[in-house]
């Protein structure tokens, strides 16, 4: 199992951009168990697709120390091939777990002001990021 990491501070659009990743996989031909909400916030989801015969996980509640860590080792035990999820970077469990599997660690771009249309941008080319990095590791396994 490969994991992808996005990491960036409260509120930078990890959610938003893990979204963004998500509905082009699905878009895609992927097949999708149900888009579940997680915790209190509306935004957070987990999810898995199916794509090109590779089970990768979506789960986006980065902001809290433990379910991050615990989800690592639940997708190890389910044989997982991409596990793509946030991290707060308040935040020292997730990154120190990460470090037990195969990773790649994607920063958030920070958007210094409450520019919406730049923020959109900065999500738009973090996604890509994630995509390049999911695509790799499928054509890898």
């Amino acid at each position: 199992m490969k994991v992808i990491m996005l990491k960036g501070k409260d509120d930078s659009g990890k959610t938003t951009t893990l979204n963004l990743v998500y509905d082009e996989y699905y878009s895609d031909k992927g097949v999708s168990s149900v888009k579940k909400a997680l915790g209190d916030s509306s935004k957070d989801f987990s999810a898995h697709i199916i794509y090109k015969g590779k089970l990768i996980v979506f789960y986006t509640e980065g902001d809290y120390e433990y379910p991050v860590p615990r989800i690592m080792k639940l997708c190890e035990e389910l044989s997982v091939d991409v596990l793509v999820c946030a991290a707060n970077t308040n935040r020292t469990r997730p990154v120190e777990q990460i470090k037990n599997y195969p990773h790649e660690i994607i920063k958030k771009t920070e958007i210094s002001s409450n520019d919406v249309a730049a923020q959109k941008v900065a999500n738009v080319k973090d996604a890509e990021k994630i995509h390049l990095a999911i695509k790799q590791s499928i054509e890898q396994s």
